[in-house]
């Protein structure tokens, strides 16, 4: 007896401080005498606590795989041993040390031992050690498994799940888990973990065990998370979307809805985020549901909090992407322009603008299919010209440009009449800047593609205009940057047919010319913005492919301009031109002009400084666009 209190003495001496060496030798032999004690003789309850308890320093000292799995392997021998006594003791421990974690911001660094923690959980979970402290076990697996499935690391989130879908195989453990989450103070943490729980279910059909976790969850999230008086981590409610999938249209009708309302409007700044979030994870069409939500979206659209504005225009998109119905969207489109014209008062701040267009643009990514979206395009075209005849504001017309041009590339067989009737108005209007007609040059340019290039023939004088007007003006990087999406434009329009190309003729002698033409020059290609350096990579390629008999047997500044854009500091510039030049590649004769293409790739990467970051857009200088050529990003070139 002597001698066996000894050996427990001796092996548990400093314990705490020794596991916590940074040798993996000594780790292992720490743990082997650890094992041969327990094997040995039977030692009394203090004691295995006493082991347990020490254990929660390994957590976040063992990083790697080996150490980790000596610490498991221990408590799997300990719960084979004593299943009652390590239970308890290895959740009390796991208490102590990821208790403070409850509101703690996911990351994937705290993801490790979080695992490691349900790890030794789900290792020492019984049906007796559920019967009698489930509520403290379902509460420190909600903590962990929160913070994992919270964190984004995609190899945690995998064994996390895969450990705890091996729990719950079992029916015995599966019904007392079950029982215990059901007695849990409502919580986020909760939530996401009776979120996966119900998955697993539903896969597995368990379904009276599944039709009482959802009913639990719903409770939680309608009597907590929503009515919140502080705002929900979105990352944490993107985890509930398990959950929400299995909603029903009646659970969302009379439980969720009439809840999501009243909590928007007893504080939006609050509720909108956390609407939007749920509205994104939900499989329902929530087209029906659009009279009842769209206006508070729309009145919070211009609310004076920026975050709020931002929640809004998230709440929007989602419920836009999850509507089919062609009627809904509309009238979710006719509500946002309805507050912009002034339907809840006039509206002064051009940010307020700015959010009610932005989420007006984003609703092109609508659940709505087939000839639907074109429909909506032209409704939405027909909104958005109302307001540009009327706004005067030049960063504000430029976004709403840009918002139009999400919509002019849904057109199917032609381009409205109100858009092709106000271009040349707003072109030509006194107070329109040259970025306000480089806006409107690019919505044109998106909305070009086979089908509506006849109807945008009757543009060819005002297109013609600008580019005559560079020519007289080569110097200006501005003025030329309107010429090249002028250009751009017109050589696609050339292809309607024969008659049009001849028109113009004279155009295309200058394009191809690049020996006086200004688009090919050096001090234009320095001082082109990425809208530029897009343009003239659509009107090289398009010369290339359609135009090949007018450029000539030696392209080489044009090759050398479409290098550049390939180069281009700015990703989007880089990924058009790359795309542009796989097409390019399958025409008769491409081969050839790619391989040129790519002697002038070497030649610039020669003469030109490969930096490993490109200069930061917050770097531009004021009200200025920054030159998308220049330095070559290592990025590019490895691309």
């Amino acid at each position: 007896m002597m001698a066996g209190d000894s050996k427990v003495a001796k092996c548990l001496k400093d314990l705490p401080l020794r596991l916590q060496t940074p040798s993996l030798l000594i780790r292992k032999q720490i743990f082997q005498d650890l094992t041969d004690l327990l094997t040995g003789q039977d030692l009394p309850d203090n004691i295995i606590r006493g082991v347990c308890k020490v254990l929660s320093v390994t957590l976040l000292r063992y990083q790697d795989a080996a150490s980790r799995a000596l610490v498991l392997d221990f408590v799997r021998l300990c719960v084979s041993k004593y299943p009652l006594v390590t239970s308890k003791a290895v959740h009390a421990a796991l208490l102590d040390s990821v208790g403070g974690w409850r509101q703690t911001a996911a990351t994937k660094a705290l993801a490790k031992p979080c695992l490691a923690g349900l790890a030794w959980s789900c290792a020492v979970v019984t049906q007796e050690a559920l019967g009698e402290e489930g509520k403290k076990i379902v509460d420190v697996q909600a903590i962990v498994a929160s913070v994992i499935f919270s964190s984004g690391a995609m190899k945690q989130v995998g064994k996390a799940t895969r450990i705890m879908e091996l729990m719950w195989t079992n029916q015995e453990i599966q019904d007392k888990y079950v029982e215990a989450i059901l007695t849990l103070d409502p919580s986020i943490n909760i939530a996401i973990l009776g979120s996966k729980l119900v998955a697993f279910l539903a896969a597995k059909k368990s379904d009276v065990n599944v039709s009482k976790v959802k009913k639990f969850l719903l409770d939680v999230l309608t009597k907590t998370i929503l009515p919140s008086k502080s705002k929900v981590s979105v990352v944490s409610l993107k985890q509930l979307s398990p959950f929400l999938r299995l909603l029903t249209h009646e659970e969302f009708k009379t439980l969720l809805l009439p809840v999501m309302t009243k909590a928007m409007l007893r504080s939006p700044e609050i509720a909108l985020s956390a609407v939007g979030s749920i509205l994104a994870s939900m499989s329902l069409d929530l087209s029906v549901y659009v009279s009842d939500l769209s206006k508070t979206f729309s009145t919070n659209l211009r609310s004076k909090d920026d975050n709020t504005r931002e929640d809004a225009i998230e709440a929007t998109l989602a419920l836009g992407r999850q509507c089919s119905d062609q009627s809904a969207v509309e009238s979710l489109l006719e509500s946002i322009f309805g507050v912009l014209n002034g339907s809840e008062g006039k509206i002064s701040l051009n940010t307020m603008k700015v959010s009610l267009l932005t989420a007006a643009g984003g609703l092109t990514e609508s659940g709505v299919t087939g000839g639907g979206v074109a429909n909506l395009a032209v409704v939405a075209t027909k909104l958005y010209v109302k307001f540009l005849e009327v706004e005067a504001h030049e960063g504000t017309l430029v976004t709403a440009l840009e918002m139009l041009a999400n919509w002019a590339a849904k057109y199917s067989n032609q381009i409205p009449e109100q858009f092709i009737s106000w271009f040349p108005k707003g072109m030509a209007l006194k107070t329109t800047t040259s970025g306000v007609r480089s806006a409107y040059l690019v919505c044109l340019a998106c909305s070009l593609h086979t089908n509506t290039l006849s109807s945008a023939v009757p543009l060819i004088p005002s297109l013609s205009k600008v580019v005559d007007n560079a020519v007289k003006q080569s110097a200006q990087v501005a003025i030329v940057s309107e010429a090249v999406h002028a250009a751009a434009c017109l050589v696609k329009i050339a292809g309607v047919d024969l008659a049009t190309e001849q028109s113009l003729a004279e155009l295309l002698t200058l394009v191809v010319d690049t020996e006086k033409c200004m688009f090919y020059q050096e001090k234009f290609l320095a001082g082109a913005g990425a809208a530029a350096l897009q343009s003239l990579t659509s009107l090289i390629t398009t010369l290339l492919i359609s135009h090949v008999d007018k450029v000539g047997s030696t392209p080489t500044p044009m090759l050398r301009s479409l290098a550049i854009c390939m180069m281009s500091s700015v990703s989007s510039v880089r990924r058009l031109a790359v795309k542009e030049v796989s097409k390019l590649s399958n025409t008769l004769g491409g081969a050839g002009i790619v391989t040129s293409l790519v002697g002038e790739v070497v030649t610039l990467l020669q003469t030109r400084q490969v930096v490993t970051d490109s200069q930061a857009r917050g770097e531009a200088p004021p009200g200025g666009d920054l030159p998308a050529s220049g330095d070559i990003p290592a990025g590019a070139v490895v691309a």
